[in-house]
């Protein structure tokens, strides 16, 4: 009688240390507890005893077993996973390449299915797929996730692809490949130009100003282009960000540029996306004061708009007099940005200007890494400030183009023709001095 009562509290005892246990992290686990502790092989499989705790509460369930017997078990949620792309919309031919997901619960198993469940394919958990080519017409993607327990999960999208304008890439052939493979294939790129690739303007503080960017579809389908604006989002507008074009056909659209209210230098980006393919047009909006009493030019050579790093960076700084001509004390105030707006150099000097004045300037670009900036000057005198920029790229040496690498070699070929030419004059200059100094004697 003794060893069934320490055996009934050894039970009671087990069933509230699960339930304590599971307690703590319910929200993340449903749990079904059988016990079963028999003395034969029988009463091993008995089910007397049958105990459902559900997440997020405590059931403390009646035992009533002749047998003293019991079983218990244990299974979690099923993982939770989510399909995130393609949406439930329309999309142009050749536009969707890929299919993204998200999980939580730490799945065994992952895979996804593109047909409706005919053909099934199995994945790495938590990659997504690339290099995927549907076909036209009405879509169901699925992907799905099981577990060590035997729970499983599925996100299904249903989408429409349109029909393609002219011959299709690939002939309409689906296929994909997981983003972690050993080779996994690129997706091809949608192929575009925008116009212009960089885009400055000068505008008077708190004045709009209007400009164009142009697209060109260059497929032979209808592709629909996206725009969007990166840190610039309080000054440049386009009343149409989704732009769908004709197969070979160009669009020009138009946008405002509402000058902050503050003089200054903003760098940022217009990004232009057509299914996976991305390009982006550098912006640089300079705000001036209304009131000008000096035209003011930042100059960088043309050699060294792309630089290596370590380099020195080498401006002339144009200041004219415009009006009345007086001397003047200015500030000049300079400033190296990126184009998501960190500054990188601040520094000034003041000097007196009459009429015209011109400035050779170096900077120090030791600190800056590979990538695209701006460099620019705010002429502040007591009537107004007048703001001039210009664009440079740091980039690695292994990256320098071919045009970067032809003009260096001309420029070097050019400085060895001088030095030459330098020399046979000097030589022939002294044969000469020393003919004439003989023919004296």
């Amino acid at each position: 009688m003794k060893i069934k009562i320490i055996l009934l509290m050894m039970l009671f005892l087990l069933v509230i240390t699960f339930i304590t246990a599971f307690q703590s992290n319910s929200s993340s686990y449903d749990m079904d507890i059988k016990l079963d502790f028999g003395v034969s092989e029988a009463n091993a499989d008995s089910s007397s005893f049958n105990q459902s705790i559900t997440s997020g509460s405590q059931v403390v369930s009646e035992y009533n077993s002749s047998n003293y017997t019991g079983r218990f078990g244990l299974s979690t949620i099923e993982p939770w996973i989510k399909m995130t792309y393609p949406k439930n919309t329309t999309y142009d031919y050749g536009e969707v390449t890929t299919l993204n997901y998200t999980i939580y619960n730490n799945p065994l198993s992952c895979g996804y299915t593109l047909n409706k469940g005919t053909t099934n394919k199995t994945i790495t958990c938590g990659d997504n797929v690339i290099g995927i080519y549907p076909e036209a017409g009405s879509l169901i993607w699925t992907v799905y996730s099981n577990d060590a327990f035997g729970g499983e999960n599925s996100s299904s999208v249903s989408f429409f692809v349109s029909e393609p304008e002219g011959p299709t890439p690939g002939g309409g052939v689906t296929s994909s490949v997981s983003v972690a493979g050993a080779a996994p294939t690129v997706s091809p790129p949608i192929l575009f130009s925008v116009i212009p690739n960089t885009y400055e303007q000068t505008i008077v503080l708190n004045k709009v100003s209007f400009a164009k960017l142009t697209i060109v579809n260059e497929e032979n389908f209808k592709r629909t282009f996206n725009i969007n604006v990166e840190n610039l989002g309080n000054s440049i507008f386009f009343d149409e960000t989704n732009i769908r074009i004709p197969p070979k056909q160009s669009k020009a659209v138009e946008f405002r540029i509402h000058a902050l209210d503050e003089v200054g230098i903003y760098p940022g980006k217009l990004i232009v996306t057509s299914g996976s393919t991305t390009k982006e047009v550098l912006v640089v909006i300079n705000v001036k004061t209304e009131k000008s009493l000096f035209d003011i030019e930042f100059l960088i050579p043309e050699t060294m708009r792309i630089m290596i790093p370590n380099m020195n960076l080498k401006a002339r700084i144009n200041l004219v007099q415009m009006g009345l001509k007086e001397k003047i004390d200015v500030t000049l105030r300079y400033v190296i940005k990126d184009f998501t707006g960190n500054v990188y150099l601040r520094e000034s000097e003041t000097l007196s200007v009459y009429d015209k004045k011109t400035l050779n300037k170096k900077f120090y670009t030791r600190e800056l890494l590979p990538g695209d900036y701006v460099i620019g000057v705010e002429l502040i005198y007591p009537e107004g400030v007048a703001v001039a920029s210009s664009q440079f790229k740091i980039q690695e040496k292994s990256k320098i183009g071919t045009k970067e690498t032809i003009m260096i070699f001309l420029t070097s070929i050019v400085t060895l023709v001088f030095i030459m030419m330098g020399i046979i004059i000097i030589k022939r200059y002294k044969r000469i001095i020393k003919h004439l100094y003989r023919r004296k004697i």
